[in-house]
């Protein structure tokens, strides 16, 4: 900032840096909290209409993968339990996260 900005206004002083920052005139700053608040709200009901986080299923009675399955029968196991398939999982996405190659 040019000295002549401030000189007279503000105590001068050899070991600060005057800095300066542009305040655009049609932004009111006063209101970013609540900008960002109804941004906010907006994303989040967007988000609320695709996912489905508000659906409970019933836990999972004895359901788990056996050490002597198969990736690919596993994962055709796993895709019965209420849920998974209407989460958009595929068969291969299931078996990659088993470990199959």
């Amino acid at each position: 900032m040019p000295k002549g900005r401030y000189q007279g206004l503000v105590k001068d002083n050899d070991s600060g840096t005057m800095m300066e920052c542009y305040v655009h005139p049609g932004i009111d700053y006063s209101r970013v909290p609540e900008m960002l608040e109804t941004q906010r709200a907006f994303i989040t009901e967007r988000i609320c209409l695709r996912a489905m986080s508000h659906i409970i299923h019933p836990p999972l009675r004895n359901f788990g993968i056996l050490d002597s399955e198969k990736p690919g029968d596993a994962a055709a196991r796993l895709l019965k339990i209420p849920g998974v398939a209407e989460a958009d999982w595929t068969p291969q996405e299931l078996s990659a996260s088993l470990g199959a190659n």
